[in-house]
């Protein structure tokens, strides 16, 4: 009888994994449960066509032994090259497709999914019970990927007159008056979002950003990455000048950092959780806007605007008081309070770590039955070098992952595909020792690498609809 793998959460990291899945052979029973987007989650299924991949489309495959799996369903659809901003909506619809078309060459997964809210998670002798909204099932293996948490709640702590103008969720649908004057909470790739929103949209009221450091991403130039010598220990402090001393022309710090990507999880656990604690401090704003940059469109349109109607300006928010109609917001930078009228907020924060003001309650309930602890520095929960999550008191739970955003305080560098699509590599080589599916007679029946390859490379002269999978 097949095993039963349930995966808590139905995005990106999701269909990742489904996709590696299938290369393995598993005779596997396998749900998904979400209520998000499926396999696109939320980054991937917007539709606004000013959203663009901040990454180049020839490092998006799905596909860890196929690099250019995403440029060839570009190229088939004549929809453009390897090095390619593309909107991040074509995205979604690329691996909503890569997983319909991965389920139907690989009849040995049987896979289900759920529309449901999660609820809570518990550990029998031998079996997890997973509840949801609409039941509980049972299940041999549980994957958390329930990705990056929307960020917290800003407007409730002031008030519910004060929470009517916030808003909390920059990637649902929402509308403002041309003429409004808005507050954008961030200066991050989010907030640049939200900026091209508003501007894309023909908006004339005036814009502010607001963040402690007052930093945009920088824009992505062509680069021309170049052999950088893996990591060796060092201190924080002469590692961070190494990379200052790298940065003299714009070209030449772009192409070194990129280089270094592959080493960034590495770079990350060779750090003591002081160091990384001190990095979160002082250093993190400064490696995000170097790190997560612009499309080079996307930096365009941000600094036309800045010569029009959008302001970005350095503080923090300390107060927000209802006032006819609008909000007098105080922002706070280098002891001095200013106040300003804004007739909405959004809420552009960032990913928010701290789960007990998470709104997502799931992670929540585990942690607090003893399923699941924050890591030692607050980013996520503890898992061990294999992914497995670690419970209250510290112990692996052999049959417990967690994939993407909830493993970065072990691995840092674990919110983009480049980095996903390893990791769901690697983890369902774990799942299939846990499922005891590896015999020799499995093995032997195994799909090899250069088989899945020919099926991916067929793939793109079919006649697909991307979403419907007809």
């Amino acid at each position: 009888m097949s095993k039963h793998l349930v995966i808590c959460g139905n995005g990106a990291s999701a269909a990742a994994l489904l996709v590696a899945l299938a290369k393995r052979r598993l005779p596997l029973r396998v749900t998904v449960i979400g209520n998000g987007p499926l396999w696109r989650g939320v980054a991937y299924s917007t539709t606004s066509p000013h959203h663009l991949l901040n990454v180049p489309s020839g490092n998006m495959s799905i596909d860890s032994e196929n690099q250019d799996h995403f440029q060839r369903w570009l190229a088939a659809r004549d929809a453009g090259g390897e090095n390619l901003f593309v909107q991040r909506g074509l995205y979604g619809a690329y691996l909503e497709d890569s997983v319909q078309r991965t389920l139907r060459a690989a009849p040995w997964l049987r896979v289900e999914h759920i529309s449901a809210e999660l609820l809570g998670l518990t550990r029998q002798p031998d079996r997890w019970h997973v509840f949801h909204g609409l039941g509980v099932l049972s299940a041999d293996a549980v994957v958390l990927a329930t990705g990056i948490e929307c960020p917290a709640p800003l407007g409730a702590r002031y008030g519910r007159t004060v929470a009517q103008h916030v808003i909390e969720d920059p990637w649902a649908s929402w509308r403002v008056k041309s003429s409004a004057r808005i507050l954008i909470v961030g200066t991050g790739l989010t907030a640049v979002d939200s900026v091209l929103t508003l501007t894309q949209g023909g908006h004339s009221g005036p814009i502010t950003m607001v963040s402690p450091r007052g930093l945009l991403p920088l824009a992505h130039v062509p680069v021309y990455p170049q052999a950088v010598e893996g990591p060796t220990p060092m201190p924080l402090s002469r590692r961070l000048g190494n990379l200052r001393a790298r940065a003299g022309q714009a070209r030449h710090w772009q192409d070194s950092f990129d280089s270094l990507r592959p080493h960034w999880q590495r770079l990350w656990e060779d750090l003591s959780d002081a160091e990384r604690r001190r990095f979160l401090r002082h250093g993190v704003s400064h490696f995000n806007i170097h790190r997560h940059r612009m499309a080079p469109h996307a930096a365009d349109a941000i600094a036309s605007a800045i010569n029009r109607n959008l302001s970005v300006q350095r503080g923090r928010i300390v107060a927000m008081m209802p006032r006819q109609g609008s909000l007098d917001v105080t922002i706070r930078h280098g002891g001095r309070d200013r106040v300003l009228a804004f007739d909405h907020v959004i809420n552009c924060t960032g990913p928010n770590s701290n789960f007990s003001l998470s709104g997502q309650t799931f992670i929540q309930t585990l942690i607090g039955a003893g399923v699941a602890r924050p890591d030692p520095v607050g980013l996520g929960i503890e898992v061990d070098a294999h992914d497995r999550v670690h419970g209250r008191e510290g112990e692996v739970q052999h049959s417990l992952f967690a994939m993407g955003a909830l493993c970065r305080g072990r691995r840092w560098e674990i919110t983009a595909m480049p980095e996903i699509r390893q990791q769901a590599a690697q983890m369902a080589h774990s799942l299939s020792a846990i499922c005891a599916l590896e015999s020799e007679a499995s093995v032997a029946h195994t799909f090899s690498a250069s088989h899945f390859s020919r099926l991916f490379a067929r793939e793109d002269h079919e006649h697909f609809h991307p979403t419907t999978g007809a």
